[in-house]
Formats: C-alpha cells, sequence, structure tokens
C-alpha cells in the first residue's frame, strides 16, 4: 500500500489495526498474526528495506512471537516465522520499528493471516 506523498518523516513507524477491522463479528480477537512487515523509502515499494531499524515496538505478543519474527525473512511475503500480537489496553493491535534516523517511508507491504 502506498502512502501519500505529503507524510512527514518520522523514527517511529507501525501498523495497527482496532479489533473490529480483525474480527468483523463482533468478538474479541485474540491476536493478529502478520508474517512479514516491510517499510520501503521508495513508493513504489521496491529497493532496501527495512533498514537502519534501532528497535521493534508492538502492543504486545505472544510468548516465542516475538515482534522481531514479523522482519526476519530474506525476501518479502515469506512465512517462515510470525509476530503473535496481542491488543493494547485499547484493543488495539499494532507492530512496528524504530529506525536509528529520520525516515520518509514511501511505502508498507504485509502478509498477514487475513490475506
Amino acid at each position: 500500500r502506498s502512502l501519500a506523498p505529503t507524510h512527514a518523516g518520522r523514527t517511529k513507524w507501525r501498523v495497527w489495526a482496532a479489533n473490529e477491522m480483525l474480527n468483523p463479528a463482533n468478538s474479541a480477537a485474540k491476536n493478529w498474526m502478520i508474517y512479514d512487515l516491510q517499510f520501503y523509502t521508495s513508493p513504489s515499494c521496491t529497493g532496501p528495506f527495512n533498514q537502519h531499524i534501532r528497535s521493534y515496538v508492538n502492543s504486545g505478543h505472544n510468548f516465542g512471537q516475538v515482534p522481531e519474527n514479523a522482519f526476519d525473512a530474506p525476501r518479502p511475503n515469506q512465512r517462515a516465522t510470525f509476530w503473535s500480537g496481542t491488543p493494547d489496553g485499547a484493543q488495539a493491535f499494532w507492530l512496528g520499528v524504530e529506525f536509528d534516523t529520520w525516515v520518509d517511508i514511501g511505502c508498507v507491504r504485509f502478509l498477514d493471516d487475513y490475506d
């Protein structure tokens, strides 16, 4: 998904989903599994991705399915490992990164269990 070119650079970027986005049946979603997440500086989702990451941030996770798992694929869209996110106090799920420097993200791609 390409982002509008008018956004400002930031050191932290994330994807998020409210419970009702993951589970339209109105029962509480227990987790959100993301297999692969890539942040690109280009709006065409090409070139290097996920460079200069300082740390990983998330709403919470199940034991062993840490945020780093969504960023370890050597190539985009691989289901090798995954982040199994749990909701925060506001029932939102989110996963992201903090970069070493200000980064202007042009495109975000992810592969999750709702594809």
